[in-house]
């Protein structure tokens, strides 16, 4: 199954919203958590953990909205 995700680049983005950053070199699509003075990324797979958002990550934007291809290719 393949998934497209729709990005809003340099969108507004607030705590619970779907992110897509570099982060170490890589691009990753995480959930994004605001806790007062700092802000995790977060994986909705539990199995891999959050990432703390540093000045050095660059925010491409906002999932605006996700198409999953079903049909078998």
């Amino acid at each position: 199954m393949r998934t497209l995700a729709a990005i809003e680049p340099g969108s507004k983005w607030g705590n619970k919203d779907i992110i897509v950053a570099c982060v170490n070199g890589g691009v990753t699509c995480k959930y994004l958590q605001q806790h007062g003075d700092h802000a995790l990324l977060v994986s909705a797979n539990h199995a891999y953990p959050p990432i703390v958002v540093t000045d050095e990550m660059r925010v491409f934007g906002r999932v605006v909205r996700v198409v999953k291809d079903v049909v078998p290719g």
